[in-house]
């Protein structure tokens, strides 16, 4: 057993020990009768099994005496969870002051089959705790909302009731709440809500190596190694030309947090695809491309997402059955997937920013075989083939698949690159694209000093209306008009290695950037709306000047906010506002 396991089994110990009362036998079942003078009917509507794990939350107006409660739980796992203002006196017990504190207490029990609101809070508060608290349930755990008095009862009942009714202007979230209730009961001041389905918590980053131990106990983490934190400053000197709205993220000051290169050992360990990994009741941090999102999406497409799980909330979500493994996968891999299988910028932007731990895990296992989802069962995947062969990886250790599977031991590997706030890049990625630009460079390919990459077809996202004009306007002034999409790899890669000025519509086809080696002015045509921060994150490698010229695009982003369509949004480049001062540019580069 590594170090690292060792020193978080002693860490769930520990925690284990603040669990009031014994250890339960092998028989330990719930006291019906003491739990029936409590909560009549509780242990009847409760999981069947010997040990459950139940959460009871304790507040200032508690008004039950806790000794009787404590009493009938002491041969389960009972955690106690008191507000700091809570009249309790208990020797052991956790102290938790408001909901989001309760629920990081709640990730370190792992999911529960009980949570017992004794707070005597109000129903409305005790309806908003519950909607946040309910998916640390186990399916079929039950959630018992205890009213001061029958009154009050009723009302959280009618509150209960009113999530389970079907509105077809439901956001996703309000649908999978109520899909997570099972049966509900009242039982005198009692309401007991019962879970259905199993949830995810959504496990970040930097509490991974924590919280695995205590969550699920049959999974194996070792840490090969980590990255330290950085702070650098950009190589390259960023110029914002021309914008009539306020741009934000155009720092060159990055801060890179610890990187963590893990390896995953269990029975139930899921390859899920589109980069999802989970294993009992917890998705890895290797599933969220955004793993640093200051607050977790619960929309689609945005930040801690998977598009292979469903939000539930934004810190839960659960997997479709559809999408849950049904074959086993033998040996052990390194997990090189990306959230959209197949598509060029995701490729290069994920996929490869997981490079860096691929020599260490082999080192430690040379059987290891690199794993990815592939979009197209019908044929081999070429682009991701060309790109890790061209890093290094054997052709024979490449594998990928079609459908979810479970693994016997999975090594993954935190980005490098982080394309939302807070962006950031670590520097050793300029080993990881020279090592593969210096493979795939092609000495007899064409050479440019200054190009403007181009699209050869408008796609539905993003299209500049006048584009063949954009395109004449650099080509008069002696660039050469790249199409990457219509060459080779290698063709592309040595394009921009050889060139000193690279211009270009904002987005994938920029990305080549990473293969520089004479750069020295990187020219990026977009509009207002787009917010993606690729470009200058590869620039900020080089010593360079990176200029922005923007324009207004179709559908702005509302005032104070944020939107996909308007990050999307097709857009006309005005020469009015940008003609002049990118000419003259383009007189002296």
């Amino acid at each position: 057993m590594g170090t690292t396991t060792r020193r978080m089994r002693r860490a769930a110990g520990r925690v284990r020990r603040r669990v009031l009362g014994p250890s339960a036998t092998n028989n330990s079942n719930l006291r019906t009768n003491e739990l029936n003078s409590l909560i009549p009917g509780l242990a009847q509507v409760l999981p069947a099994g010997n040990k459950l794990k139940v959460a009871m939350l304790v507040g200032a107006a508690t008004r039950v005496d806790l000794k009787d409660w404590v009493d009938a739980f002491r041969s389960q796992d009972l955690a106690v969870i008191a507000a700091p203002d809570a009249s309790v006196d208990l020797a052991e017990m956790v102290v938790a002051g408001d909901t989001n504190a309760i629920h990081e207490q709640l990730k370190s029990l792992g999911a529960v089959h009980a949570i017992i609101d004794l707070t005597g809070d109000d129903s409305d508060a005790q309806i908003t705790r519950w909607r946040r608290l309910l998916f640390h349930l186990r399916s079929k755990g039950v959630y018992a909302l205890i009213g001061a008095d029958q009154q009050e009862a009723a009302m959280i009942r009618a509150a209960v009731d009113d999530v389970t009714q079907t509105d077809p202007n439901q956001t996703q979230v309000a649908v999978e709440l109520a899909g997570a209730i099972g049966p509900v009961s009242t039982r005198g001041n009692a309401v007991l809500v019962t879970k259905r389905g199993g949830h995810l918590l959504k496990l970040r980053d930097a509490e991974t190596n924590r919280l695995i131990a205590l969550r699920e106990p049959r999974l194996r983490l070792d840490e090969l190694t980590t990255l330290p934190p950085q702070t650098f400053t950009g190589r390259c000197r960023v110029h914002s030309h021309e914008a009539d709205v306020e741009i934000p993220s155009l720092s060159t000051q990055v801060q890179v947090p610890e990187l963590h290169l893990r390896r995953y050992t269990g029975p139930k360990l899921a390859f899920g695809c589109n980069t999802l990994m989970y294993s009992g009741f917890s998705a890895l941090p290797d599933s969220f491309r955004h793993h640093l999102a200051a607050s977790p999406t619960t929309g689609t497409g945005g930040s801690f997402y998977n598009p292979r799980l469903i939000n539930a909330t934004s810190e839960f979500g659960r997997v479709a059955a559809k999408n849950r493994p049904a074959n086993r996968l033998e040996g052990e891999y390194y997990q090189i997937d990306c959230s959209y299988s197949g598509h060029f910028g995701h490729l290069m932007t994920e996929t490869l920013s997981r490079l860096w731990g691929w020599d260490i895990a082999k080192r430690e296992n040379p059987g290891l075989k690199a794993l990815f989802r592939s979009r197209f069962p019908d044929r081999e995947p070429e682009l991701e083939i060309r790109l890790l062969t061209a890093y290094g990886i054997a052709r024979e250790d490449i594998v990928w698949v079609d459908d979810p599977c479970w693994v016997d031991s999975i090594s993954s590997a935190s980005p490098m690159f982080h394309n939302q706030i807070p962006h950031y890049i670590h520097p050793q990625a300029l080993d990881i694209y020279q090592r593969m630009g210096d493979h795939l460079y092609d000495s007899q390919a064409p050479s440019y000093e200054r190009v403007f990459i181009s699209r050869a077809v408008q796609t539905p996202r993003r299209t500049c209306h006048n584009a063949t004009a954009v395109d004449e306007f650099f080509s008069d002034r002696g660039f050469e008009i790249i199409y990457p999409e219509t060459l080779d790899l290698s063709v592309q890669a040595s394009i921009f290695a050889n060139a000193k000025v690279i211009a270009g519509f904002g987005g994938s086809a920029m990305f080549n950037m990473m293969f520089a080696r004479n750069l020295q002015t990187a020219i990026v045509v977009t509009h207002e709306a787009y917010t993606a921060r690729n470009e200058l994150l590869f620039a900020s490698l080089f010593d360079c000047d990176l200029h922005y010229f923007w324009s207004t695009p179709d559908v702005p982003h509302p005032v104070g906010g944020w939107s996909g369509a308007a990050f999307e949004s097709n857009w006309t480049f005005d020469f009015e506002r940008n003609a002049s001062g990118l000419g003259q540019l383009l007189t002296h580069v």
